[in-house]
């Protein structure tokens, strides 16, 4: 993971000459939830690595799939087996912009709220995406909240007839990191 996280900021940093334009997370968290009438499914990972650069307003997220943790074992073998295939694809990722009309400065104290577009692939599909980020800025910390949908069937995750009922075919995603600026 270090290695990772490493790769990351020398990443981002070849962006920017200055080092506090860039900020790792470093209390990140992942979570999805499906709403069914047979069965709530919900899973979180604090195995996510992000990166954002204030200045090019770039910003980076990556999750090993199989560092989710469920409530039953059975739906987390079936998560990674069966849906996710995570020997076959192990990671999901987000690579965006954060989209700033207003000329935000997300290291002055206070709530601000922006739009992030960008590229997420899971399961080996890349698709376009764009939601709201809310982020609150505090003690020189930076925490990003967004929450979005992800449907299964654009990302070619197969939901077999059998489980379709208890497995909804939207899910509730939700980011939440706590960015702070990188040490050269």
């Amino acid at each position: 993971m270090k290695h990772l996280l490493t790769v990351l900021a020398l990443f981002l940093l070849t962006y920017t000459s200055q080092a506090q334009d860039v900020w790792m997370g470093t209390t990140n968290e992942i979570s999805f939830f499906s709403k069914t009438a047979i069965e709530d499914i919900v899973a979180k990972s604090t195995s996510l690595v992000a990166a954002m650069n204030i200045k090019t307003k770039k910003i980076f997220f990556k999750v090993k799939n199989t560092s989710f943790i469920f409530p039953k074992a059975l739906m987390q073998e079936h998560f990674n087996e069966n849906y996710m295939e995570s020997e076959k694809y192990p990671f999901s990722d987000f690579n965006g912009v954060l989209i700033d009309s207003a000329n935000t400065d997300l290291t002055k104290d206070g709530a601000h709220v922006m739009w992030v577009a960008g590229k997420l692939n899971i399961h080996g599909v890349t698709k376009d995406y764009k939601t709201k980020v809310s982020f609150f800025t505090k003690d020189g910390k930076i925490r990003g909240v967004a929450n979005f949908k992800v449907r299964l069937n654009d990302h070619k995750i197969e939901r077999p007839s059998l489980v379709a009922q208890s497995l909804a075919e939207i899910i509730d995603i939700k980011v939440d990191c706590t960015f702070e600026v990188s040490k050269k």
